[in-house]
């Protein structure tokens, strides 16, 4: 592995000096909520690699390339902005102290002089000191410009450019094309890497084809331990601790995947980190209280949030839900502009339509019409009564035609889910990436389901990206409306209506 040159940075966080000093071609970087690791990657880390001296071409990588303007991109900016400040308060420190003794020397060579003169021949001695400051100031700048300075970056595409060369780019794993066509990448950082999977693993290391040094970075919380990263890096023993916690658990250590290339054994380093919110010099009062009031609220995700811990939810696959009395909280299904109806269709079994809409990145699901052994002119008698709005998109599972033709006659605006290989796991992975799935507590069923909704196991015990299709009726309403939000309702002129 080629070592590329220490980088020295202002106010990095002890733990995460092992960073810049390692010749490590992969960073594994997990751990607890604030504990300053994405800080240090993209808003200090990053904007030191674009402005150093050494060839650098990187890409930060996010499963969705919009979500970066607003996280990687603006962190890396403000981490270039912080750098400017930087040199230019270091400039501005050594003008003055420049200036000074300057000043103190021709005060010096002053007194000397007089000394020496009758004193009637004696003079005043003036300085202006701000404008020897200034002249410093001047000099030094032009002596050592500002490597921060010099950088233009557009949103389209999303990039950063050095004055020296350097690059950055902001790419998100929904653009595989796009990914794949990157050519001469020393760099890659994966933000939220809980969302990686294994194979995209191996498929951005690929995109490490600039030569000397390459690196490539991942962040994240470890939510869940069947994470492809936890049996590869974390289960598996250390090759070299580096540092411990004081229950002697490792927090800094060193790990070597191993490949045999024509009979002969090839390492590839990679430095692993766990860090917590006591790792983070900056972190408030009022940020450290938030995380602990979670040990007996959810002691899940207080073990992943204050201790880096990997995730046993038991099989868990939504963590996050969260029930709220819509009443109370004032939340109204027609305030809304991305709205509609989910249905999954049964008799013996449930049948299920929700209510649904989407903002701001979460998911809230309103209301619930559940029952057994009802047909569809019942279930629709029951819409009628409850006022479903025809107007609106109703997504129906696609594997009963017949029953959506007979929606259709009434008015509804019914159509079938889109089905292919795969499009459970894509529909859960999406309902995974919502900040929040707020649910209406009067919907029980499905606030029942959703806390029940669990993956099938293996023979060897761990849990399987596989759904257990147990009452899951109210879930696969629920996966189904994903087609209200996505591409499809766009392109079919299906997008809901508004506030009516």
């Amino acid at each position: 592995m080629v070592k590329r040159k220490n980088i020295e940075i202002e106010g990095v966080n002890v733990v995460y000096r092992h960073v810049l000093n390692t010749d490590a071609r992969i960073i594994i970087c997990y751990g607890g909520r604030d504990s300053g690791k994405s800080y240090f990657v993209g808003g200090q880390y990053i904007p030191a690699l674009l402005c150093a001296d050494e060839y650098f071409r990187g890409a930060a990588v996010r499963k969705v390339a919009a979500t970066h303007r607003d996280s990687c991109l603006q962190e890396v900016l403000d981490g270039i902005d912080i750098l400017v400040e930087q040199a230019d308060e270091k400039i501005a420190k050594k003008a003055k102290i420049a200036a000074k003794k300057m000043i103190t020397r021709m005060r010096n060579k002053w007194k000397k002089e007089q000394a020496e003169l009758p004193e009637e021949k004696r003079t005043e001695l003036a300085i202006d000191e701000e404008k020897i400051v200034e002249e410093y100031l001047e000099r030094f700048s032009e002596e050592e410009p500002n490597a921060a300075e010099g950088v233009k970056h557009t949103v389209s595409p999303m990039e950063i450019k050095q004055a020296n060369g350097n690059k950055m780019i902001f790419k998100g794993l929904n653009e595989p094309r796009k990914l794949k066509s990157l050519k001469g990448l020393s760099f890659v950082w994966v933000e939220e890497a809980e969302d990686l999977k294994r194979e995209e693993f191996y498929d951005l290391m690929m995109l490490l084809r600039a030569g000397g040094w390459q690196q490539i970075v991942l962040t994240f919380n470890p939510m869940d331990e069947a994470h492809f990263s936890n049996g590869m890096f974390v289960e598996s023993p250390a090759d070299e601790v580096l540092e411990a916690f004081d229950n002697g658990e490792k927090k800094v250590w060193v790990k070597y995947l191993e490949a045999d290339i024509n009979g002969e054994k090839h390492r590839t380093k990679a430095l692993c980190l766990r860090t917590t919110y006591e790792d983070n010099a900056y972190i408030t009062t009022e940020r450290k209280a938030a995380i602990e009031q979670m040990k007996t609220s959810d002691p899940y995700l207080y073990d992943v949030y204050r201790y880096g811990r990997f995730g046993t939810r038991g099989g868990r696959i939504l963590i996050n839900i969260e029930e709220v009395d819509f009443a109370k909280a004032g939340h109204q299904f027609t305030g809304y502009d991305n709205r509609g109806y989910a249905q999954d269709f049964g008799f013996n079994h449930a049948n299920c339509i929700l209510s649904i809409a989407e903002k701001d990145e979460c998911l809230y699901v309103f209301e619930e019409l559940y029952g057994k052994e009802k047909d569809t002119a019942e279930w629709i008698a029951e819409a009628g009564k409850k006022g479903l709005d025809k107007r609106l998109l109703m997504v129906c599972d696609s594997a009963e035609p017949d029953r959506i033709k007979t929606w259709q006659r009434e008015g509804y605006r019914a159509v079938g889910v889109k089905k292919h290989a795969g499009s459970v796991a894509a529909q859960i992975d999406r309902l995974k990436r919502y900040k929040k799935i707020y649910i209406n507590s009067a919907c029980t069923n499905t606030l029942r389901e959703a806390r029940e909704w669990k993956w099938k196991q293996g023979k060897d015990g761990r849990f399987i990206d596989v759904p257990e299709d147990i009452n899951d009726d109210c879930m696969a309403a629920l996966r189904y409306g994903n087609d209200l939000f996505g591409d499809r309702a766009n392109s079919a002129g299906m997008r809901n209506l508004g506030r009516r």
